[in-house]
């Protein structure tokens, strides 16, 4: 996890749940560290970060603009593949 803004990087620590989706989950990082509903634009989202990223409370105000809930404002997603 990382802020562009901010120049910081957050290393994982629970790599099984470092990122997650499913069919109710727009994006979810770590076990509610930061966590992104389906309807995100619309409905807040919410952060309880440091779970499984390294880092400390003080961060979760740096990632999320000082609120544990809020609403986002911009969303890209990307997907990684392994090249054999």
């Amino acid at each position: 996890m990382f802020s562009l803004d901010k120049q910081r990087r957050f290393k994982v620590k629970d790599i099984p749940n470092a990122l997650y989706c499913d069919e109710n989950i727009s994006v979810a990082l770590g076990e509610g560290d930061v966590f992104i509903g389906d309807h995100f634009f619309t409905q807040k989202s919410r952060s309880n970060f440091p779970l499984s990223y390294e880092g400390n409370t003080k961060d979760n105000l740096l990632l999320t603009g000082g609120e544990s809930e809020f609403l986002v404002q911009e969303l890209e997603v990307f997907q990684l593949y392994f090249l054999e």
